[in-house]
């Protein structure tokens, strides 16, 4: 039985896939546990994103270098300190 990579389960279920070709994949999905977890797995992923973003517009961190030194002075942290620079 072919498996389907993630890649081509992200196609499907955002509705990219050719029809027949979805027909197909939607009745190997339902046979198929290895790659219905996979696609719960994406929408999973998408969640975890999602919730990143969020959380990255509440830090309101500033993107130029100039900006962000001058925060790491206010809160007395090396830059260095941090992953993003």
């Amino acid at each position: 039985m072919r498996h389907y990579q993630i890649p081509e389960l992200d196609q499907y279920r955002n509705h990219k896939m050719p029809f027949f070709a979805r027909l197909i994949c939607r009745w190997h999905l339902a046979k198929c546990n290895r790659c219905r977890a996979r696609l719960n797995q994406l929408g999973t992923d998408d969640l975890f994103l999602r919730d990143v973003k969020e959380s990255l517009k509440k830090l309101d961190i500033p993107e130029n270098d100039v900006a962000y030194r001058q925060l790491c002075d206010t809160f007395q942290e090396k830059p260095e300190q941090h992953s993003s620079v």
